[in-house]
């Protein structure tokens, strides 16, 4: 069964009157000077390469007031085919219908004039943009192997030697909004000798370009690369060199661990390729290098650069950790057989780390396996968890010291309760206990004594009579000691407030 060929899908636009004034002005430009679309050259070299289209321009230039005659080269699919067909466009004095090229630089229009290749068109009819007038002669370039530089309103070939003029150079260095100090021209954060002798700068890797042919370093840090799309990209598409590679010397300058010397820069023709920007080089070469020092298999801790070696506690101290965050990275460290390489990093973010495989190990040396479980399942950060874990343990290991009564009265074991509930639990849930005090006056004077021992009687004064708040005033050195008292000075404490407060009973025979 014969296919029907389906019609070609053309994207064409209608030309507004400034992009149609634009096209008219250049195609009259073309006709004042049709040589306008090559580059010029003084050596032999171009002088060669070029023969063949400068015959054909000349030809056209001869026969650029004869629309049939131009109509008639228009049809050849070569630059000169482009000049006849944008030659056209100067007589017709219109261009209302545009299609539309998608180039790496973004949409381009052009008018479809003749037959000539839509690159051709673009150059010839976009011949005053420095880049997209190289279309015409990309392909003469790269055969011949020629060096050509295009900015602001020149246009030069250099033969088989890339020789970028000053003022090239000058304009690169503009179009990457940089200055030029000598031969560096880096941003504000990597300074010029660094830049030149290939230096690190701390906390700052930067990618450092060394354009041969202009004796000039290019030099742009991390952060400001975030913006700066793909460095290399915006010189070459103003230039023309059959090997960029050879040209241009593409580094990343950034040590995992400082001062140790030359490495290997990843990802070069990823980069020289357009596949990744300045800043996805940088960040790709940066964890590429912790990923290979990873991989070794000898144990080193290495924070912002600095080497620990196998000095754990010298690494942990330098993350600054509270108490149950260095209690869990000694834990964790002890059992690790690699490289840790990390930078910029809190004790939290070091632990979720590795939180996943031992976080519940971690746990159950703290606590009991059932509670262990319960915590690492918490909506919480290692650090969260980790402190509610320690805590707990430091609240049993309190009250394993404390003594043990049975059966105590109903005042003794208010304060008891009062007093062990501060030294387990802390403030917070001690101010909460104490309100539910006794109804009696002896325990009213003990709860508000509590409160003033604590600081907190002010807005609770209220609450209690004269007499309760007379008797508190004289029972708060009582409770003060009581909850300031150590396991060993625990009883006596407690029997010296009940004393002072008129319990009689000896609590001596209850205790277990």
């Amino acid at each position: 069964m014969k296919k029907t060929r389906r019609p070609k899908r053309f994207s064409v636009r209608t030309a507004s009157k400034s992009v149609e004034k634009k096209l008219l002005q250049n195609a009259e430009k073309l006709y004042e000077d049709p040589f306008i679309v090559l580059p010029k050259f003084e050596d032999n070299v171009s002088k060669k390469a070029f023969s063949g289209i400068i015959r054909q321009i000349k030809k056209i230039d001869s026969i650029k007031d004869n629309v049939d005659k131009l109509e008639r080269f228009s049809k050849k699919k070569s630059l000169a085919g482009a000049v006849a067909g944008t030659l056209l466009i100067a007589h017709s004095k219109k261009a209302p219908f545009l299609a539309v090229v998608r180039l790496p630089t973004g949409e381009v229009t052009y008018a479809q004039r003749g037959k000539a290749d839509k690159k051709f068109l673009v150059a010839v009819q976009h011949l005053d943009d420095p880049s997209l007038r190289l279309l015409g002669v990309r392909d003469i370039a790269l055969k011949r192997k020629l060096h050509i530089y295009s900015w602001n309103n020149s246009f030069v070939s250099k033969g088989d030697k890339p020789s970028p003029p000053k003022e090239f150079i000058d304009f690169i260095i503009d179009k990457l909004s940089l200055n030029l100090n000598g031969d560096v021209a880096s941003c504000k954060h990597i300074p010029m000798e660094k830049a030149r002798d290939k230096q690190e700068v701390e906390n700052r890797p930067y990618l450092r370009i060394q354009w041969n042919s202009a004796n000039v370093i290019i030099a742009l840090c991390k952060s400001c690369t975030k913006n700066s799309g793909n460095t290399l990209f915006s010189i070459t598409r103003y230039l023309i060199e059959p090997d960029i590679s050879s040209d241009f010397n593409i580094e990343v300058i950034g040590h995992i661990i400082k001062d140790r010397g030359e490495v290997e820069t990843f990802f070069v023709d990823k980069y020289l390729s357009g596949a990744l920007s300045d800043y996805q080089l940088i960040v790709s070469n940066m964890e590429k290098r912790r990923e290979n020092l990873r991989k070794k298999h000898e144990v080193e801790f290495i924070l912002d650069g600095k080497s620990y070696g196998d000095d754990i506690d010298g690494f942990i101290n330098a993350l600054n950790p509270k108490p149950y965050e260095r209690y869990a990275l000694s834990w964790i460290l002890e059992k690790i057989d690699h490289p840790v390489v990390v930078s910029n990093i809190t004790p939290n973010g070091l632990l979720e780390q590795f939180w996943e495989e031992y976080g519940l190990d971690v746990l159950s040396s703290l606590v009991d396996e059932d509670l262990a479980n319960d915590l690492v399942s918490l909506d919480d950060t290692p650090s969260g968890i980790l402190k509610t874990a320690w805590e707990y343990k430091e609240r049993q290991e309190i009250s394993s010291k404390l003594p043990r009564y049975k059966n105590l009265p109903t005042i003794a074991a208010f304060a008891d309760h009062i007093a062990r509930t501060y030294h387990i639990f802390g403030l917070e849930k001690t101010l909460s206990e104490i309100r539910n005090t006794p109804s009696d006056t002896k325990g009213k004077s003990i709860s508000y004594a509590f409160l003033l021992a604590l600081g907190r009687a002010g807005d609770q004064k209220w609450r209690y009579s004269n007499i309760e708040i007379e008797m508190g005033e004289f029972l708060e050195e009582y409770a003060r000691r009581l909850l300031e008292a150590t396991p060993e000075e625990y009883h006596n404490a407690l029997k010296e407030l009940l004393s002072a407060s008129g319990v009689s009973e000896n609590i001596d025979d209850l205790l277990q």
